[in-house]
């Protein structure tokens, strides 16, 4: 009798492609949306920059404990792997199905949520509300107003597509998250570039340099903007 075969996950994800899901994945809407959201939460350039490079040192810290993960545990599952051998099999199964119906599903509604105020940007047209549903619970003060426009299916369409490509196989995927993450990267240069170039900035924009006093304000405000930053 022959061994069952055992079934392996296509590696079809070259270097490059691997490379710019990593990229890609640093790299998301939170850069083009967080900025101005941290700028006003922080209240002072050096809580937004300590903000930035505390992020930073922190997910420096997350990118070294998964390089010695993946180098110690090299199987397919990435998070599912290491909590299935550090702690067992039940915490494993947990993490993928949170990971499926929460955290995967969450990822993509916020990057759609950036991608509808893009478009809102651009064509205001398209976030015009046709409809406006008044939500209104009792532990509610005051009734909230959900809006709908034509950005909400477009978002959803944006998702459907991206999915689609990633149905149709591995190498497709990876082809065009390289070319996505290549319009990332010349868009975050391209910002700076011609932020130096054709900016007309002023110095009293950096003010106030330092918060006037060290207390739980300014750690809120930096955690506010830590948080913001971190998404």
């Amino acid at each position: 009798m022959m061994p069952a075969k055992r079934l392996e996950l296509v590696r079809g994800l070259g270097p490059w492609a691997a490379a710019a899901i990593v990229v890609g994945t640093m790299i998301g809407t939170g850069i083009f949306l967080k900025p101005a959201e941290m700028a006003s939460g922080g209240g002072s350039v050096a809580v937004v920059f300590a903000a930035w490079v505390v992020g930073g040192v922190l997910s420096l810290f997350g990118a070294l404990s998964f390089a010695e993960l993946g180098a110690s545990i090299p199987e397919a599952g990435g998070e599912y792997a290491y909590l299935r051998r550090g702690f067992g099999p039940a915490w494993g199964f947990l993490f993928g199905w949170m990971h499926s119906i929460v955290g995967r599903p969450a990822s993509a509604a916020s990057i759609a949520a950036g991608l509808l105020r893009f478009w809102g940007f651009l064509f205001p047209a398209v976030a015009v509300p046709f409809f406006t549903w008044h939500v209104s619970l009792p532990w509610m003060g005051k009734p909230y107003d959900l809006a709908f426009s034509w950005a909400q299916p477009l978002a959803v369409v944006a998702i459907a597509v991206i999915t689609f490509i990633n149905y149709l196989g591995v190498r497709l995927g990876g082809q065009v998250q390289v070319a996505l993450t290549l319009i990332k990267i010349a868009s975050v240069l391209a910002v700076v570039i011609f932020g130096f170039a054709l900016g007309h900035g002023d110095k009293a924009n950096f003010q106030p340099m330092v918060p006037p006093a060290l207390g739980l304000g300014t750690i809120g405000a930096f955690l506010a903007a830590l948080a913001a930053g971190l998404w």
